[in-house]
């Protein structure tokens, strides 16, 4: 549980909260769209990495959940998840702290300003 609540805390509330924002200020901009960042892991989660891999199932389903509702209501705001698999981050050095070995980032390791040009072109 220690593991959990900081990762909720930080994947999964910061994006919830920052994602309501942008929908109520976004609600009457045609056109407009909110781009929620979580990961591969959200399909297929990987040891030692279990308390990330939870915030990214529940980043897609907060998605999900965000775009439905969106839509029943009529707020022309559209509402998408993009999935990068393996980044060039920290995260397995910090990782290290908690286990003998630092955990691998499985290949292909993308360089994090990819996903960030990406979704400027959106």
């Amino acid at each position: 549980m220690e593991d959990h609540r900081p990762a909720f805390n930080v994947n999964y509330f910061v994006l919830v909260m920052g994602s309501l924002v942008a929908a109520r200020l976004l609600r009457q901009r045609s056109g407009s769209a909110i781009i929620n960042v979580g990961s591969v892991l959200s399909d297929c989660a990987i040891v030692y990495q279990g308390a990330y891999s939870s915030t990214t199932y529940a980043i897609r389903a907060f998605t999900n959940v965000l775009r439905m509702a969106l839509e029943r209501d009529g707020v022309p705001v559209a509402v998408a998840l993009i999935k990068p698999g393996g980044m060039h981050t920290p995260c397995p050095e910090h990782a290290r702290r908690y286990v003998d070995q630092a955990p691998r980032v499985p290949p292909v390791i993308y360089d994090p300003r990819l996903v960030a040009d990406a979704i400027q072109t959106v």
